[in-house]
């Protein structure tokens, strides 16, 4: 099974969650489940894109996102898909042997330096925001031997907010290490419940119509 930084995120927040999802996909067309905030952010994604590319106009943004959308038309890269091995070689994304999947939203390299931003719909992440940046990072580093640095950032679009960090080549071992052991974890399990205020807008939540109760002992 593939990593991508979304399918770990959902094992991050419930590990149970991720097996009703992908190891036990049939749970997945359970009726009843509202796509609608998912299809909002598709949609934002794709006018993004398509003005990047320049084959649309800019989508309605803030005052604050609007002309920082504009410097990129021409210069970023949009939605590029990075897929590797377990050995980290690179692959097709469709490889059957492909471990590690990134799709980054806009790219850009500037000499030693390259340049990422992810747009995000949903909350502000107070915290463990960098993990996406690092998973991503990975991808330039091991397909652009030139860059040194990522300067990377998360722009939530309907918060007027950019999280930023920096991520430099000589942390590439270990996150090679930290992604790898994430891999297997998505791979091989335990898929454990995790009972927290996420249960409910959980749509294996029971009371949303799923199988799950929450607890760590039901089954």
């Amino acid at each position: 099974m593939a990593l991508s930084y979304s399918r770990w995120s959902d094992f991050a927040i419930c590990a149970k969650q991720f097996w009703f999802k992908y190891v036990d996909p049939a749970r997945e067309k359970k009726p009843g489940f509202d796509r609608a905030v998912q299809a909002v952010g598709v949609e934002a994604h794709e006018s993004i894109e398509g003005f990047l590319k320049g084959d649309s106009v800019a989508p309605e943004m803030s005052s604050f996102f609007a002309p920082k959308l504009a410097d990129l038309q021409g210069l970023a890269k949009s939605e590029t898909q990075f897929a590797f091995k377990a050995d980290w070689t690179p692959c097709d994304w469709f490889d059957k042997e492909a471990e590690h999947r990134m799709e980054l939203d806009a790219f850009w390299l500037d000499n030693v330096t390259a340049n990422l931003v992810d747009f995000k719909n949903g909350k502000v992440k107070a915290t463990g925001w960098r993990d996406q940046l690092e998973y991503y990072a990975i991808a330039i580093f091991l397909t652009f031997p030139e860059a040194k640095m990522v300067h990377a950032e998360l722009w939530y679009i309907l918060h007027d907010h950019i999280s930023r960090d920096r991520i430099f080549r000589w942390e590439l071992p270990g996150l090679l290490t930290k992604w790898a052991d994430r891999a297997t974890k998505i791979a091989v399990g335990p898929y454990p419940r995790r009972p927290s205020g996420f249960c409910k807008v959980c749509k294996f939540y029971f009371n949303n119509g799923g199988p799950c109760d929450g607890s760590p002992e039901s089954a």
